[in-house]
């Protein structure tokens, strides 16, 4: 039997606390993930892990979360994007979905419905 090694998934959020429960959340759910907690940390986590999903707090530091979605671009990494927004941001939303982001959670997020829309955004 082959047991084919999942590629963590980044989380992106500068809230230790919020980081923690995302990684504890997505882990409970059979999925690795590692947590950068500014900008330039996920963009190193980003390099380290080449992962198929980033999860994006908008709301990031250094660079903010909108600047982290144009180095994205830039690159041209082919990398699907869940972006944490508070809610009420539809500015805030369409210019990340205009970055690329492929879908939307909101804080405060339910681990239930975090790992729904993971497994429906890797298609497993």
């Amino acid at each position: 039997m082959t047991v084919l090694k999942r590629r963590p998934i980044v989380v992106a959020e500068s809230s230790f606390l919020t980081g923690r429960l995302l990684v504890a959340s997505l882990q409970a759910a059979g999925r690795p993930a590692v947590v950068g907690r500014d900008g330039d940390s996920v963009l190193r986590l980003l390099d380290t892990h080449a992962p198929d999903l980033l999860i994006l707090n908008i709301n990031l530091s250094r660079p903010n979360g909108i600047e982290l979605l144009r180095t994205i671009k830039q690159r041209k990494q082919n990398l699907t994007i869940l972006a944490a927004t508070a809610p009420g941001q539809a500015e805030v939303r369409a210019a990340a979905g205009a970055l690329g982001v492929s879908e939307f959670m909101e804080y405060p997020f339910s681990p239930a419905e975090l790992n729904d829309q993971v497994a429906r955004l890797l298609k497993d």
